[in-house]
């Protein structure tokens, strides 16, 4: 019998290049975009039982006690800009450890 436990996809966004990336044009659009993509992220390591901490300047803080993840995601007039890292008990680490946690 298959398990029929869901567990929420990874996020593209998470690995995606977005140096070729064009923002919306309007501002209303860039800050739809910026809403989506960090919820999508957010639904994400919620789903890996981390907890959650929005920041005032729109960036993402979640934490499990031995796993520290920061992302942000921005759209300017010309450009957008993402950034993610994680730290595995105080030393830089990479998306292998969330890969692992949801595993």
């Amino acid at each position: 019998m298959k398990n029929l436990t869901t567990t929420a996809q990874e996020p593209a966004i998470l690995t995606a290049n977005t140096y070729f990336w064009s923002p919306a044009s309007s501002a209303t659009g860039r800050r739809s975009n910026e809403a989506k993509r960090v919820g999508e992220v957010a639904a994400w390591l919620l789903s890996l039982g981390l907890t959650l901490k929005m920041n005032e300047n729109g960036t993402l803080s979640a934490t499990n006690g031995t796993i520290d993840v920061h992302f942000s995601y921005s759209e300017s007039c010309s450009i957008v800009r993402k950034s993610l890292s994680v730290s595995r008990n105080g030393k830089n680490s990479n998306i292998t450890a969330l890969r692992k946690l949801a595993a």
